[in-house]
């Protein structure tokens, strides 16, 4: 979805994990961009500064699709009531906070050495999950 909407002239917006493991929503102009969106994250992502970014965007007559929680595109619903603005909302089973996460990977840490990746949900690439 993100790859059409950016051939299309939209700005994406996406959850991206940082460094640290927390999550924070991105906006991104090009398919470069894109890839820090992949994967399932499982905690809550911070999608506040994206925000004052998607105000920018509209304000400059740009396309921007939004993928995130129910209740972030429930925001920006209220927020803008712009119909540049292509809303996507994920099924949500309920985020876990960040300290779990963070206390889990410690965990794993002391068990099997030094962590600094964390990726969820990844599979081989095949012919169907490109389609």
């Amino acid at each position: 979805m993100y790859k059409h909407a950016v051939a299309n002239g939209y700005a994406a917006v996406g959850a991206s994990q940082n460094d640290d493991f927390s999550v924070t929503h991105k906006l991104v102009t090009s398919a470069d961009g894109l890839g820090q969106f992949k994967n399932s994250k499982y905690v809550f992502s911070d999608a506040y500064d994206a925000f004052a970014d998607i105000k920018k965007a509209l304000r400059e007559s740009r396309k921007v699709i939004f993928i995130g929680l129910p209740c972030q595109v429930a925001a920006l619903r209220k927020l803008f009531r712009d119909d540049s603005l292509l809303l996507v909302d994920l099924v949500c089973h309920g985020t876990t906070p960040l300290s779990y996460l963070r206390q889990h990977i410690g965990m794993l840490s002391r068990q099997a050495g030094s962590q600094n990746a964390c990726r969820f949900a990844t599979r081989p690439m095949t012919l169907a999950s490109t389609l």
